[in-house]
């Protein structure tokens, strides 16, 4: 199966809204874009249009990492994205990675970043230019 019929088989329609939207995930994909913002309202497909973006695009071998940050307590929410080091905090004995660094130079995808602290989303901003960042919901921007 080729590229663009994996892309005509997830994002499914006959609209013209769903023939433009496959049109921009292609030229997205194909762009040298390395940070992307999808944002939507819940159901609408954010998740598919991320997964095609990484399937059409020139990271399509390296991992991509879907993390719901909803369902990690906002307290352990920074260092489950970035990691730590021992030493970091109480109780932190070795290394971990992230699961940012975990995408390893492919795509991380993040749902529900309205929890985020201010410190996460600032670190992770900063991070955008380092590798391709997909998020679902925009929260502030600086």
């Amino acid at each position: 199966m080729d590229k663009m019929t994996a892309l005509d088989q997830s994002i499914v329609g006959e609209h013209p809204s769903i023939f433009k939207l496959r049109t921009l995930v292609n030229r997205v994909a194909q762009s040298p874009a390395r940070t992307v913002l999808i944002y939507g309202e819940s159901g609408t497909g954010k998740g598919i249009v991320a997964r095609m973006l990484h399937t059409l695009s020139s990271l399509q071998s390296n991992e991509f990492v879907e993390v719901n940050c909803a369902a990690i307590p906002a307290n352990l929410l920074e260092s489950e994205l970035f990691g730590y080091e021992a030493g970091a905090f109480t109780d932190a004995r070795g290394v971990k990675m992230g699961l940012v660094e975990s995408a390893n130079r492919g795509t991380f995808f993040s749902t529900r970043s309205v929890n985020w602290t201010d410190s996460a989303e600032w670190v992770l901003f900063r991070r955008f230019r380092w590798m391709s960042v997909l998020f679902r919901q925009p929260t502030k921007f600086y």
